[in-house]
């Protein structure tokens, strides 16, 4: 009965709109701005790197990410179908081994007929 509820409705990110940069980035330098402004939190070279990394990592992300995903699609599907040949050609070999296999076996059941 609780797996037949009502799918949930959008977060609060999405109902506003923070997961885009046009959003976030603003309020994120406000908010720096603000704490720097109250003395709440002072701004040193690895604060001002650590920003600037954040800031690059949610543009790519952002920008990037469905390039970045088809790309890594496509490897993943050419990997998968060479490790599928590999596969088909392991199993033939098995399966050759077995027909070998069961040849010597007959072969075997005809000798000690014969003596």
């Amino acid at each position: 009965e609780e797996l037949e509820k009502a799918p949930l409705g959008p977060s609060f990110i999405e109902k506003y709109s923070l997961n885009e940069p046009s959003r976030f980035v603003p309020l994120t330098v406000g908010g720096f701005g603000l704490a720097s402004a109250t003395g709440l939190y002072h701004f040193d070279p690895e604060s001002q790197l650590l920003a600037l990394w954040v800031l690059f990592c949610g543009v790519v992300y952002s920008r990037g990410g469905p390039v970045i995903a088809a790309s890594l699609d496509e490897m993943k599907e050419a990997i998968l179908k060479e490790q599928n040949e590999l596969e088909d050609k392991e199993i033939d070999g098995v399966k050759a081994t077995i027909a070998a296999h069961k040849m010597q076996e007959e072969v075997f059941e005809d000798l000690t007929e014969l003596f």
